[in-house]
Parts: structure tokens; C-alpha cells; sequence
């Protein structure tokens, strides 16, 4: 029995460093991968980014430009960059 890898490709933004500095209680939380037993949302869009410092992967639920997310897996902050 031969087994084959199936591949997907999935857009991810990139993101660069907040300019200036950040106000805390506005700085949404970002998820290392979607939750299957999320709610449905109404105003924003589940998108991949890039944390321009770490470079991991984050799933956030992107409602606006220049939404501040901070980094589950080095702490800093980013902002998605649209394409």
C-alpha cells in the first residue's frame, strides 16, 4: 500500500512592527490554529499571518486595518499588512 502526502497551499499575510506606541485594551488576541468550535462571526475575516518577529504562523480574526494582535509565541506585537 503506497501512501501519498496531500498538499494544500494557504494564503498567509505578512505583518510588520505597530508604529508608536500600543494601547493594551486594544490589542486583540491572535490562535497558533482556528478553533472547530468557534462561533460564527459577523464583521471580520479568519486570515493567517506571519509575526514579522518570530515568524510563526497565527490564525487571527482580522476586523480592521491596523488591528494590533500580539503574538502567542514570542509576545511581541504586529499588524497584518493587507495585500
Amino acid at each position: 500500500m503506497s501512501l501519498e502526502a496531500k498538499t494544500k497551499t494557504i494564503e498567509v499575510l505578512v505583518s510588520k512592527k505597530p508604529e508608536g506606541e500600543v494601547d493594551p485594551n486594544k490589542v486583540s488576541k491572535d490562535f497558533n490554529a482556528p478553533d472547530a468550535n468557534a462561533e460564527v462571526e459577523g464583521h471580520g475575516i479568519w486570515r493567517w499571518v506571519e509575526c514579522w518577529h518570530c515568524g510563526s504562523m497565527r490564525h487571527v480574526y482580522w476586523e480592521y486595518p491596523g488591528e494590533v494582535f500580539t503574538c502567542g509565541n514570542c509576545g511581541y506585537d504586529y499588524v497584518p499588512v493587507s495585500i
